[in-house]
């Protein structure tokens, strides 16, 4: 099983109030597999996301990746994890805007230790990929927001990651731009990755081959 969830758990303290933004979740995921994850805002997608990708640590439940159970793992392998195994694309891009796409692509190879010969090959690579190689010289804030987003995409797939993660990729994009943003993943999928996306839009979803809908931080 490559994503195994089992009654995961997830409680925020703020103060004296206790926020339940998961409850007892349990779903698995196939390698090679398209998801979307969708529900109202304050459902839990993005925190559901946020433990797939090993950016989070759920309160209860377990958690296995590639067969793993996340809590048997330490720091420095959970790291190895997310810079080499998972991309993620955030809905607001996450660009450093006075460096341009070409360094921006190349950041998550540099944490890895990756030579620079090799690293801006493979960073034009993933650029050409997503369509914008003619924009590699140029700021995020010279870009459109299909263009940020695009590069975002290029980053996160730029280490060959086997799992794809997007939370509300088309959030803040027009409608005919975020249509070719999911095209770009649909793509992704047809290359044999694991793609799973949060959205609030049922049309998005329905690009899916399954959707898995959480309400109140439930699976309905």
């Amino acid at each position: 099983m490559f994503i195994l969830a089992e009654n995961i758990s997830k409680i925020y303290t703020m103060g004296k109030c206790k926020i339940h933004a998961l409850r007892d979740v349990s779903f698995s995921v196939e390698n090679g597999e398209y998801v979307a994850v969708t529900g109202h805002s304050g459902s839990g997608k993005s925190t559901l996301l946020h433990i797939l990708g090993c950016f989070d640590i759920p309160t209860d439940g377990t958690y296995k990746f590639q067969g793993e159970n996340i809590f048997d793992i330490n720091d420095e392998e959970l790291s190895r994890i997310r810079l080499r195994e998972i991309g993620f694309v955030f809905q607001f891009f996450n660009l450093l805007p006075r460096i341009n796409v070409v360094h921006n692509v190349e950041l998550p190879l540099i944490y890895a230790g990756i030579s620079k010969k090799e690293r801006r090959e493979r960073a034009l690579s993933a650029i050409e990929r997503v369509g914008l190689i003619s924009r590699s010289a140029h700021n995020p804030q010279e870009l459109s927001g299909g263009e940020r987003q695009r590069v975002a995409v290029a980053r996160a797939i730029v280490t060959e990651p086997e799992l794809i993660l997007a939370d509300e990729p088309t959030g803040n994009l027009d409608s005919k731009t975020g249509e070719e943003i999911i095209a770009l993943f649909g793509d992704l999928h047809k290359e044999g990755k694991t793609v799973i996306i949060v959205t609030h839009e049922s049309s998005i979803a329905e690009k899916a081959e399954r959707v898995i809908r959480l309400k109140d931080g439930r699976i309905e």
